[in-house]
């Protein structure tokens, strides 16, 4: 008897290079502490309480993401 896969190689390749970029946001942002992230949140539209948790866990919502990267490219993310 096989065994059949039960996940599709496209949503893992999607995870690890969503775990990369949210990785790399907050490394950034705690190479840039001149950065106000409570300016920040107001900006993007985040509770600061949760992007603080966020950061701590790594592990920024997709639907964050996208917003954070187009704000934070204005202050050299991404260069």
């Amino acid at each position: 008897m096989s065994r059949e896969i039960l996940y599709k190689k496209d949503s893992i390749q999607e995870a690890k290079s969503n775990e990369k970029v949210t990785e790399s946001i907050s490394s950034w942002l705690k190479n840039h502490p001149l950065i106000n992230i409570s300016g920040l949140c107001r900006m993007a539209a985040i509770n600061r309480a949760n992007f603080d948790k966020y950061l701590k866990m790594k592990e920024i919502p997709k639907k964050h993401e996208t917003t954070l990267i187009n704000i934070l490219k204005n202050y050299g993310y991404g260069k």
